[in-house]
């Protein structure tokens, strides 16, 4: 389920990422140029997503990131107890989790596996259709 779960993560930040990259600006709001339902709704998954998955956001998604500690910085009306209790509560589940988290999945590990898998199928296949395939007139054999 956890692979499941991190490619839908992976999908789906990786279409707000997309998102960002197409605006002029990373201004903290996804749409125009003041706060939206959308960065109401989006406000705590980065936060969530690193401090309690233990997901590198900044490696990974880099517009993302920097649209949400533009957005933190901010203070959106609201925003100021999500920001100051959310670390600790953090925390804890970390710290609940710890022990089984260090004998399970590691969504950062999982990533990294997966890109080098795709790398190394993109750099295999492009030389397995290159190579011609071994013929009979290719034999050095020689019959006495």
């Amino acid at each position: 389920w956890e692979r499941v779960t991190t490619n839908e993560v992976k999908a789906f930040f990786s279409y707000l990422e997309s998102l960002l990259e197409n605006k002029t600006e990373i201004n903290g709001y996804f749409i125009g140029q003041s706060m939206t339902l959308a960065d109401a709704a989006l406000f705590n998954v980065v936060q969530s997503l690193e401090l309690i998955a233990g997901l590198n956001v900044k490696g990974y998604y880099p517009k993302l990131y920097e649209n949400w500690e533009i957005l933190k910085a901010s203070n959106p009306e609201g925003s100021a107890a999500y920001l100051n209790v959310f670390p600790g509560f953090a925390e804890y589940v970390t710290q609940a989790n710890a022990e089984g988290r260090a004998k399970g999945f590691d969504i950062n590990t999982y990533w990294a596996r997966e890109a080098f898998q795709n790398v190394l199928e993109e750099t295999v296949q492009p030389v397995k259709e290159a190579t011609p395939a071994p013929n009979e007139s290719d034999d050095e054999s020689v019959e006495v």
